[in-house]
């Protein structure tokens, strides 16, 4: 007599483990949850792909100019000090504009190398403003000022983009200029102009110069004035505006963008004059200014949309266990695997056609091939070609979902928490007349 692979006590419960409803959910949960660590090994890639192209803007910045801040003039007298020991210290005082406008024309262009692109510009800008006389003229100093020392500062943060001789007029009197910033105050880079205040004290102190200037993705500028006034306009139609001030005004069409700041003195945290290095930290904190990068780029959107990997492939694997369950079709763990690994390579084909073209274009048909696949595998699964269709629209819906939420950057988290809500409403209608305990399911 043969014997039984099991016991008949046996035989209960293997059935009821091939069969469990229950269990099956938790192995399809299981796989779901393995399905993303190869999802979460795409953003390595993304990354390491994105220093890639970081590496290579530092390489066009040597080759162009780097990232550009103007910062001045500032007036500078410096003065000397005896100590009680009878020894000379020397110091600086330092004098703010009383009114500085920056007027600016930013032309952007667009340089390739290998398959990155970096966006680069010229910058025609106008510097005028005034001094308070009668401020320098007052002022108290802790010693003997050295008038014949005084010098003003303008700070350029990468001077190998400047384009012209810059031509500084103050009171129409045009001043010499020295390569080098005798005060770091405003940074480490930039031009001294001297000035013997001992031969001549400037009337009005009306200045003006013009100055031409290259420079990578971002210009920026020190409200050092009483009264700051800078309007930039450019054809770049995606600016984004950062530091320590928004524009006053501003307006974004599809042929470029203006804007204008106005910041007075209370806005910032430094005043008008003030003795060496005070308020170095705070002068830097206050720059603004704007970046001809969109906010947004494509790497960024690469590596959100990865972190949407457990909605696709658990969504999928919701409708290829609904089938399965209401349908009758076994699906094989397997299966489900092979369909997660699909809705995994659809991060690589995103990332790495989108280096060649248009990332909203690579979103469209790395969407295209991975729908198209996962469907015409489901024919097979499914044996129904209705059912393959459902899965079609939606998929199709759901990548159509997940591109809105990258295009939305400020409203992806709102459209994406109410996306969830839609979704999970939908599968409580669709699945409100089950009796999930008369239904079984075939573990493999």
């Amino acid at each position: 007599m043969n014997e039984l692979p099991y016991s008949p006590e046996e035989q209960p419960a293997k059935s009821w483990l091939s069969t469990s409803i229950t269990v099956k959910m938790i192995i399809i949960a299981a796989l779901a949850l393995l399905m993303l660590i190869p999802a979460n090994l795409v953003q390595p890639i993304i990354s390491e792909r994105e220093n890639t192209g970081r590496s290579v803007e530092t390489e066009v910045e040597k080759a162009w100019a780097g990232n550009q801040q103007i910062a001045g003039p500032v007036l500078t007298v410096p003065y000397v000090k005896i100590s009680p020991k009878g020894e000379k210290q020397y110091h600086n005082k330092h004098f703010l504009p009383q009114q500085l406008d920056v007027t600016g024309k930013l032309s952007p262009e667009k340089l390739e190398r290998s398959i990155y692109e970096i966006t680069v510009y010229d910058a025609a800008l106008n510097v005028n403003g005034n001094f308070d006389v009668a401020a320098i003229q007052s002022a108290l100093f802790d010693g003997t000022p050295l008038w014949e020392n005084a010098y003003l500062s303008i700070a350029i943060n990468d001077l190998s983009g400047v384009q012209n001789a810059l031509n500084f007029k103050l009171d129409n009197e045009q001043l010499p200029i020295k390569s080098g910033l005798k005060s770091k105050i405003l940074g480490e880079s930039g031009v001294t102009l001297p000035i013997d205040l001992t031969t001549h004290f400037f009337t009005n102190w009306q200045f003006n110069f013009d100055l031409q200037v290259k420079g990578t993705s971002e210009i920026a500028f020190l409200p050092i004035g009483n009264s700051t006034s800078v309007n930039l306009s450019s054809p770049w139609n995606a600016p984004g505006f950062n530091g320590a001030f928004s524009p006053d005004n501003k307006s974004i069409q599809n042929d470029g963008f203006t804007a204008q700041w106005d910041i007075l003195e209370l806005n910032r945290n430094y005043p008008q004059m003030w003795d060496d290095d005070a308020y170095t930290s705070q002068l830097q904190e206050s720059a603004f200014g704007v970046d001809l990068v969109n906010t947004t780029n494509d790497y960024q959107k690469a590596m959100r949309s990865v972190k949407y990997a457990i909605l696709t492939i658990g969504l999928t694997f919701l409708v290829f266990f609904l089938v399965e369950i209401i349908n009758g079709n076994r699906i094989h763990p397997f299966q489900y695997i092979l369909v997660g690994l699909a809705l995994s390579l659809f991060y690589v084909l995103l990332i790495s056609i989108s280096e060649h073209i248009d990332f909203n274009i690579a979103y469209l048909i790395a969407a295209a091939v991975i729908v198209t696949m996962i469907t015409l595998y489901s024919l097979a699964v499914f044996s129904q070609k209705k059912l393959s269709v459902l899965l079609f629209f939606i998929l199709s819906g759901l990548y159509g979902f997940l591109f809105v939420i990258l295009q939305a950057n400020d409203y992806a988290l709102l459209l994406g928490s109410i996306g969830l809500v839609i979704m999970l409403a939908l599968t409580m209608y669709l699945t409100r007349k089950i009796n999930w305990y008369q239904v079984k399911a075939h573990v493999a």
